[in-house]
């Protein structure tokens, strides 16, 4: 691919460095797998996610350090409302789960399933590697 195209302008045949996806010989690396996995799932909230708009107050957080979570709000003009949460795995081996809080007041809902999470499910919450989760902080639509 494109990616490892590039890295062999750098690094010599051979040297694995330049493939990070696929070997040197064009094998997929497990991390190709991942990445066109999480690509795949990207994909399905791309509509939603060009309607958002980073906000500087992240309003959440979890209790594993593998989790990064980032707080959207909608843009102006969109008729969305409510307060959007990113949570993205950062490791790209192993399956991370963690407890998810937020300082705005509101239900949280899992926009993979549209449904409220219980105090239960928010405090045992999974993602795949280098997968995520986009949840909404509001009311039920």
């Amino acid at each position: 691919g494109l990616l490892g195209w590039n890295s062999r302008l750098i690094h010599p045949p051979g040297d694995e460095r330049s493939y990070p996806l696929t070997t040197w010989d064009g094998k997929d690396k497990p991390g190709y797998r991942v990445w066109s996995e999480t690509l795949a799932e990207i994909r399905k909230y791309a509509p939603l996610l060009l309607k958002l708009e980073k906000q500087e107050k992240n309003v959440a957080k979890t209790d594993n350090q593998k989790i990064d979570i980032q707080t959207f709000k909608p843009k102006a003009g969109s008729n969305l409302k409510g307060t959007y949460l990113v949570a993205a795995n950062t490791d790209w081996t192993k399956k991370s789960t963690f407890k998810l809080t937020s300082s705005k007041p509101g239900d949280i809902y899992d926009l993979k399933t549209n449904k409220k999470l219980s105090p239960p499910q928010l405090n045992s919450l999974s993602i795949p590697p280098a997968g995520g989760r986009v949840f909404r902080i509001g009311r039920k639509k």
